[in-house]
């Protein structure tokens, strides 16, 4: 088994991509501002030391967006499913053991200064945990997952699974900064700490 990056990437289409910044700038600058995301992510990964994919929307985004990462090769190509964010995550990451894949982490393509260093570091992490949860410089975060928290998932019915899967579009950084933000984690913790 083996560890794979995912960068999750829409069709880089006026008007699907980047809405909120083409809310302001227009939507075709807001598109040509993501082309060049895609492009520099994929060059940035091209010789990255572990395998890359990308986890992609909508189903026919792959032609649009194939010329532009061509540096980081075909590699693997999963397209996104139907669902909120949340339920397309855990699809990604509840599919990694039929991919043979022990470790994931998934980025999204509106992180282009996200390093190489950054993700192996999150790699070398889950040799030795079992979720590894980052800051990216646009607010958002990256994510890993390894085997032992999918699993964990998998078996959490009713309200335990709020804990580990937060349903809607929600960034990381907003959650934590709630006023229930520590009581999350702590339950995340202890959630954890059951599975050692």
């Amino acid at each position: 088994m083996s560890g794979t990056l995912y960068i999750a990437a829409k069709a880089p289409r006026a008007g699907l991509a980047k809405t909120r910044l083409g809310n302001s700038i227009g939507h075709e600058p807001a598109a040509a501002l993501y082309k060049g995301f895609l492009r520099d992510l994929a060059a940035r990964f091209a010789d990255a030391p572990f395998e890359c994919g990308w986890y992609v929307t909508p189903s026919d985004a792959w032609p649009e967006m194939r010329p532009l990462v061509s540096p980081l090769g075909e590699g693997r190509v999963l397209f996104q499913g139907e669902g909120d964010w949340t339920e397309r995550q855990r699809e990604l990451f509840g599919g990694a053991a039929g991919r043979g894949e022990d470790k994931v982490v998934l980025i999204a393509s509106d992180s282009p200064h996200l390093t190489v260093e950054v993700v192996v570091r999150a790699f070398e992490e889950l040799d030795r945990r079992d979720l590894v949860l980052g800051p990216t410089f646009d607010g958002g975060y990256y994510l890993g997952l390894a085997e032992t928290v999918r699993e964990m998932g998998k078996e959490a019915t009713g309200d335990q699974n709020k804990v580990l899967v937060l349903h809607g579009d929600a960034h990381a950084q907003a959650i934590f900064e709630t006023n229930q933000g520590g009581e999350l984690m702590q339950a995340i913790l202890e959630r954890l700490q059951k599975y050692r």
